[in-house]
């Protein structure tokens, strides 16, 4: 299955990075922005239908946290389409300004099962010279709507640059 990647990869100076798509971010920070409409909307209907009832203030109120819920999550994608994954030429990884991994301690990326979700979701790991297992930060290098099929070729790209080799230990 070739589904639209969520990200791209681009080769600057003295380093690689992986940016969220265009594509990508705008979908689903509008998908957010939409639900978050829409909710709001619905709110307003239980909201202004109450009388000597209580029932529909309770819920318009809790379809209104769920529409905030939304509201954070666009912001959340919105946010997130500047952060980039940054592999330099020393083996360094980062994402944003935080290092994941320090210069040439990456022996293997791994692509193991999902910590949380459904079962037959993955997230691609990077294993390191000490043993721990740094897994590559959500929303987009998450395992929310990546199945194995769609993490390999990632993994391989990200096992190429750093010159390791892809374990899959799903």
């Amino acid at each position: 299955m070739n589904l639209v990647a969520p990200y791209m990869l681009r080769q600057e100076a003295d380093r690689w990075s992986l940016v969220p798509s265009p594509l990508f971010a705008g979908f689903a920070t509008t998908m957010f922005a939409t639900g978050c409409a829409f909710l709001t909307y619905l709110s307003s209907i239980f909201l202004r239908g109450t009388g000597a009832d209580s029932a529909p203030l309770w819920i318009g109120a809790a379809i209104l946290l769920v529409a905030a819920y939304s509201a954070g999550l666009a912001i959340w994608m919105w946010r997130a389409r500047s952060t980039r994954l940054s592999i330099e030429r020393s083996g360094r990884v980062s994402h944003g300004n935080r290092e994941l991994c320090a210069p040439g301690t990456v022996c293997a990326v791994v692509i193991a099962a999902a910590r949380a979700g459904d079962a037959g979701e993955y997230e691609i790991g990077l294993e390191t010279s000490d043993g721990k297992l740094v897994y590559l930060p959500p929303p987009y290098f998450s395992a929310a709507a990546a199945y194995r099929a769609q993490l390999r070729p990632l993994a391989e790209r990200l096992a190429e640059l750093l010159r390791v080799k892809v374990k899959d230990v799903g």
